[in-house]
């Protein structure tokens, strides 16, 4: 009996012991706890926004004892604290202190606003500290320079232009307004809306993470430099409307392609130069057109150590121009003339006037077709003159299998007539100019009937 109640005694000292192991488990237990708020303004050119550390998330047990905002230069700010210069970024410091009567791991985590946010052991007050980074814009920038408003969205890093009349100019000393928040924060594009009329000298020159540009068709003429230096612009669409490029506009980018319309009449000295990479331009005119423009022998050069070379690039039109002649011109009359879309169709016909007939469609002294009528896929520019003869048309019945004759097919159809004592009947067509060749031979030694 004696034995039994002393094993009891101990079975109950060990789950006491168990009970006390697992509530010193449980106490040292982490959660993710939300701890607390941050919060501070910031004021922008044009609009005031307030930003928060709305979701400050830490394991359990610890509290915020000091918190500071501090600029990425080192500078030290006290809380709160307004922000000239709206490009700068800053980081929040928060200082974390045990709470007594928890156990910790040797690492712990914490995320602020569901991002990961570094934190490490400070000996010096034995305390965890939080960094979080942000920029100081997170929302827009914006203001006006005269008629033009410009506006600066860092969540997209886009400069947007707006308003009506021309944008100002600059010269390569000068800081535009925008130039400093594009600069830093890496803008990569620029959105120019209807309305502005002119694109300013020096406007976004040395923007070097620009990629994509937009240009409205109210734009008339692109400055001296508006894109200079904008090392990361690979292609760019100039729309219909502008007529002039100006000096330098695009040299140093890295152009691969380039759109210019036929409204373009003036290219100036340089605008493409330093464009190594440019192998395309797409004119969206004829080739005549793209001959008309006043381009500057310089227009598209790159240096080299001893003299300026050209780039090497293909000139694309969208436009081909069909013209039409008729030879002699009292023979006949031609429609079908025109300018025409590349690769479109073009059908012309030719009209023999009383005591003439058609001939044949001809490019120089090499016949094209001879129907009065047909269509062709247009590749370029092209001449065709519709030639015609007095009197009447020769008999020309075509063949079975390709009557009155085809397109790009001139029918050369030769009659050979007559009895024949080998073979008898009548020959006509291909077939007959051979047979007709044969007897010929034949008839030399009397033996053709």
């Amino acid at each position: 009996m004696k034995t039994t109640k002393k094993a009891l005694s101990v079975l109950l000292a060990v789950l006491l012991l168990a009970g006390c192991l697992s509530a010193a488990f449980n106490v040292s237990a982490a959660t993710v706890t939300n701890v607390g708020v941050f919060g501070f303004s910031k004021p922008f050119v044009g609009d005031n926004v307030s930003v928060a550390i709305k979701d400050l998330r830490v394991s359990s047990g610890f509290t915020i004892f000091r918190k500071y905002v501090c600029e990425m230069n080192g500078a030290i700010i006290d809380e709160p604290y307004t922000y000239p210069n709206t490009t700068k970024r800053f980081q929040v410091r928060l200082y974390l202190k045990k709470v007594s009567g928890y156990d910790y791991a040797d690492t712990i985590t914490a995320t602020v606003n569901g991002e990961s946010a570094n934190i490490s052991w400070n000996s010096a007050n034995e305390s965890y500290l939080l960094r979080y980074t942000f920029q100081a814009a997170e929302a827009e920038v914006s203001d006006w320079v005269g008629s033009i408003r410009w506006n600066y969205n860092h969540a997209t890093k886009t400069l947007t232009i707006s308003g009506s009349g021309a944008m100002p100019d600059y010269e390569q000393s000068q800081a535009q307004p925008w130039r400093n928040v594009c600069h830093d924060d890496k803008c990569t594009t620029i959105v120019i809306e209807n309305g502005v009329s002119a694109i300013g000298k020096n406007v976004f020159s040395f923007l070097g993470d620009v990629n994509s540009v937009t240009i409205p068709g109210t734009v008339k003429s692109i400055g001296e430099s508006a894109f200079s230096a904008c090392f990361s612009l690979e292609n760019i669409e100039i729309p219909e409307g502008v007529e002039s490029i100006g000096e330098k506009a695009f040299s140093a980018s890295r152009l691969r392609t380039v759109a210019i319309p036929k409204t373009v009449e003036t290219i100036d000295k340089f605008a493409f130069s330093e464009c190594n990479y440019l192998k395309t331009v797409n004119y969206a005119g004829t080739r005549n057109g793209w001959n008309r423009i006043d381009i500057d022998a310089d227009a598209f050069v790159y240096a080299t150590e001893v003299d300026y070379k050209d780039i090497k690039f293909t000139v694309i039109y969208g436009e081909c121009e069909v013209s039409l002649t008729a030879s002699p011109a009292e023979g006949g009359t031609v429609t079908g003339s025109g300018t025409y879309s590349t690769t479109g169709t073009a059908t012309v016909s030719a009209t023999p006037n009383s005591g003439y007939h058609f001939v044949g469609w001809f490019i120089g002294s090499n016949m094209l077709n001879d129907n009065p009528s047909f269509g062709f896929t247009v590749t370029d520019d092209v001449t065709l003159t519709a030639k015609f003869e007095q009197g009447s048309a020769p008999d020309n019945p075509g063949q079975p299998d390709n009557p009155g004759g085809g397109n790009n097919q001139p029918t050369t159809q030769q009659q050979q007539s007559g009895g024949c004592k080998y073979c008898g009947g009548t020959h006509t067509g291909f077939p007959g100019v051979l047979i007709g060749f044969f007897h010929s031979i034949l008839a030399l030694f009397g033996l053709h009937k």
